[in-house]
């Protein structure tokens, strides 16, 4: 397919102001709930439908992304086949820089990658035993250089000193 070559910009980071969409999710089974602030939830599920052509968020992906968009430090526990994907990936595109995703499944890996690609996504990269080394050396260095918004790598990736050196890189560009 057509590809141009680009990078991606970095800045400081963003923290949207989402704290009331969080307090209103938390509220929703009180008696006296807060409300949604209508124009935030429209501004967010109109990324949703048009990145994701979802109707609508899942039980919890709502609140995750509204505490990752603001900055929040999140443990996401939801059911297999819940949505957790779509958590991050429509957090990482709206804030600036690569978001990185730990898997120790290649196979979701691949999965995930092609997930991203399917919706039009197409700086996305996997870093996995399952590449030869100069498909890594390909993968390391479009990630290193800002062609990559989401780089798919197993846990024992981080135990590599050289990649943890690329990290430290990156973060100070």
């Amino acid at each position: 397919g057509f590809r141009t070559e680009r990078a991606l910009q970095w800045c400081e980071p963003l923290r949207y102001e989402l704290s009331d969409v969080e307090h209103a999710i938390t509220t929703e089974n009180r008696d006296n709930p807060e409300p949604m602030p209508t124009d935030k939830y429209e501004a967010m599920h109109f990324f949703l439908k048009q990145i994701f052509r979802k109707r609508d968020f899942w039980d919890g992906q709502l609140r995750v992304v509204s505490r990752l968009l603001q900055g929040k430090a999140t443990i996401v526990l939801l059911p297999t086949g819940g949505g957790k994907s779509l958590t991050y990936q429509l957090s990482g595109l709206l804030l600036p820089g690569m978001t990185i995703v730990i898997d120790p499944l290649v196979s979701l890996m691949t999965d995930q990658a092609e997930n991203l690609k399917t919706a039009g996504i197409d700086l996305v990269g996997f870093i996995s035993s399952q590449l030869d080394p100069a498909e890594k050396d390909v993968s390391l260095h479009d990630m290193e250089t800002g062609r990559l918004a989401f780089t798919y790598i197993s846990p024992e990736r981080l135990q590599i000193q050289e990649f943890r050196n690329q990290l430290d890189r990156k973060s100070v560009v």
